[in-house]
Parts: C-alpha cells; structure tokens; sequence
C-alpha cells in the first residue's frame, strides 16, 4: 500500500525479479480508500509513514502472534514520531526490535517490531 503509483512500480519490479507473489495496491490511507481487516494479517509493516489513527487499525489488523513494524521519522514536527512514542503505542506487546537514532541513510527514525500476544 502506497500512495505513489511509482513506488508501487518498484515494488512489483522488486517482487517479480525476487519471484516473490504481492498484491500491491495505491491508495491514499488519509482519505480511508483501505480498511484493514481485523485479526487479518500475520505482519503489517509501516515504513517511513506515520499516521496515528491508523495505529489502532494495525494493531487490530493483525492475529495473534502477527507482527507489527513500524518506522517513523522523528523530529519536532507534528507529522513525525516523538521520541518514545511508538514505545507507548505497543505497551504490553512482545517487543523483538525497539531502536531509535539514525538509519543507514542518516535519518534519525523510531524503529520497532512487537509481536501480538
């Protein structure tokens, strides 16, 4: 899910070559063009995207023992995670990554993989 038609390209490209099957999809998350499946998922990741209203939805999303990745940008703006902020979203969740400080590019991210219990 992405909302460039572009990075959807890519993806696909990528998944072909990888011979690896996807169902991408473009769609804009703000305007609720996709609902998320409850107890669905066994993994939804969200990567340098952070929309607080669709934290919830993930959580819901996914079954028990599904993982849920999340990678935001941080800074001091409101549309970035604050430092420890994700932390909060996954309290009582199995944690198997929490990082935050730069990623190999140099953008200081909150980084973290919980488990559903």
């Amino acid at each position: 899910m992405d909302g460039s038609p572009a990075a959807i390209a890519l993806l696909e490209a990528s998944a072909e070559r990888l011979g690896i099957n996807i169902d991408a999809k473009v769609s804009n998350l703000e305007n609720s063009e996709f609902a998320i499946e409850p107890a669905r998922w066994e993994l939804i990741a969200s990567c340098y995207y952070l929309q607080r209203d669709l934290i919830e939805p993930i959580q819901e999303g996914l079954v028990p023992g599904g993982v849920a990745i999340v990678i935001a940008l941080l800074a001091k703006s409101p549309y970035r995670a604050r430092p420890g902020e994700l932390r909060v979203y996954f309290k009582g969740w199995e944690i198997l990554h929490d990082r935050e400080g730069p990623d190999p590019s140099g953008h200081e991210v909150a980084a973290i993989a919980a488990r559903k219990r």
